[in-house]
């Protein structure tokens, strides 16, 4: 599985342009999803030398990833912005399916 987790507020604590506190639990369990095999995909609105040093933050502190922004097979033609996952996760995402959610939902949830 491909699973590509946003930085700020999901890793780390916000303090963009600065980086946060490590979130509990965060190390572990995306360096257990990584042995297992999963893609990881660093996700992040940063800018080349934020991204940098946010790169430098995960080295740092032995949190393994294959890419930071850019899909993990540098094969794959996507000429959009948003990299390919079959999961996403973010600190400001909303789960939205069919089977779950309307748009009359998702309208009175927010």
């Amino acid at each position: 599985m491909i699973i590509a987790i946003d930085f700020d507020g999901t890793i780390v604590e916000h303090a963009y342009p600065n980086i946060g506190e490590l979130k509990p639990n965060v190390k572990k369990t995306i360096n257990k999803w990584y042995d297992a095999g999963h893609k990881i995909i660093i996700w992040s609105c940063r800018d080349t030398n934020t991204k940098e040093e946010a790169e430098d933050f995960l080295n740092i502190n032995g949190i393994k990833f294959h890419t930071f922004n850019e899909n993990v097979d540098a094969n794959d033609f996507n000429p959009h912005p948003k990299v390919f996952a079959h999961l996403y996760i973010d600190d400001r995402g909303f789960r939205f399916t069919d089977a779950d959610y309307n748009w009359e939902y998702l309208y009175n949830q927010i």
